[in-house]
């Protein structure tokens, strides 16, 4: 019975905390901000750029190599049958000893702000080259995520070790037109 309600207070524990809590609100905990020597900047040498594309029923924005098929980061409005909206991210990242339909949580911080908890899940995409798996993640279109792009400078991004960062220029109208679109 002890090891049945161990979890459970673990888990409960967990939920109360709030998504964007900062390591310095864990009791002996140290934040460390991220740097370009321990999260590189993936965007840099292939020239990527926030881009808006998509008609307005279907939006989406690449972090990618314009007018080409090089991206690092896909996001994409998903319209439900029921009405509602769900926002699809798509990293073209390499989650270390992930497969197929694995769960993890990971962080995203943008400049010195906090870190925002997510949970990713490894899905089966196309590609040159045929099929493969990557970190896809969902959010609502009113999440804290879009403001902190929208606004900052560079984006700290951890899925399951591979660190990496982007450039956050011009993310800024991208996100906003974005958004209006994908209600």
């Amino acid at each position: 019975m002890k090891n049945i309600i161990y979890p459970i207070a673990l888990v409960t524990t967990a939920a109360a905390m709030p998504a964007t809590a900062q390591e310095t609100d864990i009791p002996g905990a140290k934040a460390t901000m991220p740097t370009l020597s321990n999260y590189p900047d993936r965007g840099r040498e292939y020239d990527m750029q926030w881009t808006l594309w998509g008609d307005e029923d279907e939006p989406r924005i690449d972090f990618g190599t314009p007018e080409t098929d090089n991206r690092l980061w896909t996001i994409r409005c998903n319209r439900m049958a029921n009405g509602r909206v769900r926002i699809v991210h798509q990293l073209e990242a390499d989650a270390r000893d992930m497969g197929a339909s694995d769960r993890f949580g990971f962080s995203i911080r943008v400049d010195k702000g906090s870190s925002l908890g997510l949970i990713a899940r490894m899905e089966l995409t196309n590609g040159e080259g045929g099929s493969y798996y990557v970190p896809r993640f969902y959010t609502a279109n009113r999440h804290a995520l879009y403001v902190a792009l929208a606004k900052g400078n560079r984006a700290y991004i951890n899925p399951n070790g591979n660190k990496f960062s982007v450039h956050l220029k011009g993310s800024g109208d991208a996100i906003k037109s974005f958004l209006k679109r994908c209600q």
